[in-house]
């Protein structure tokens, strides 16, 4: 371990050498293994939308105007209109199966998870805040899983610092400014 301080900041760096999954150190210039599964090509860059216009059409309805399910069920009535007239028809019947497509959407193979959360502390005397009665979802990935797949991408070779540190300002309160200067990375580090 070194210690180096400069500027009223004092910065502890672990170095960091490759290793295996058993902590063992690799010899220099040692090809990483390749992922167990490298992700098959999609030769649809749509999906799992058919088309540009459908995947437009979703886009704008729920992420640009944010239309409530009654306008997009108008909306997806005036196109199925249109296109009846030429023999096509629509991906979508209403909003529920528009909704169905856009909740299959994954990005990776990372799934999402559904909470159920509830305030569940002490309730004030007389009117309790609906706020405090009612159950919310909560959606989110697996953080590891998320970190894991980014640190298998080739877009970030050479752009992340390996090497856990944990940095003090004058007064000698921590300071956290990365993954890497956090407890956790500096804990997980494998010091032989």
């Amino acid at each position: 371990m070194s210690v180096s301080e400069s500027d009223d900041n004092i910065l502890t760096l672990r170095t960091a050498k490759p290793c295996d999954e058993r902590g063992e150190y690799l010899l220099p210039h040692t090809r990483p293994q390749a992922p167990p599964n490298p992700p098959q090509a999609d030769t649809n860059p749509w999906n799992p939308f058919n088309s540009r216009i459908d995947f437009d059409f979703a886009h704008f309805q729920f992420v640009k105007v944010q239309n409530s399910a009654p306008l997009i069920d108008k909306a997806l009535d005036m196109w199925a209109a249109t296109v009846m007239e030429f023999g096509g028809d629509t991906l979508w019947k209403n909003s529920e199966e528009l909704y169905a497509t856009i909740d299959t959407i994954q990005h990776g193979d990372c799934p999402w998870k559904v909470y159920s959360i509830r305030y569940q502390g002490p309730r004030p005397p007389g009117m309790t805040p609906k706020w405090m009665t009612q159950t919310y979802e909560l959606c989110a990935r697996d953080m590891r899983q998320v970190l894991q797949h980014q640190l298998e991408t080739t877009q970030f070779k050479d752009k992340i610092n390996l090497i856990p540190y944990q940095q003090f300002d004058g007064n000698g309160q921590h300071v956290w400014s990365n993954l890497m200067s956090a407890d956790w990375a500096w804990k997980q580090a494998v010091c032989r």
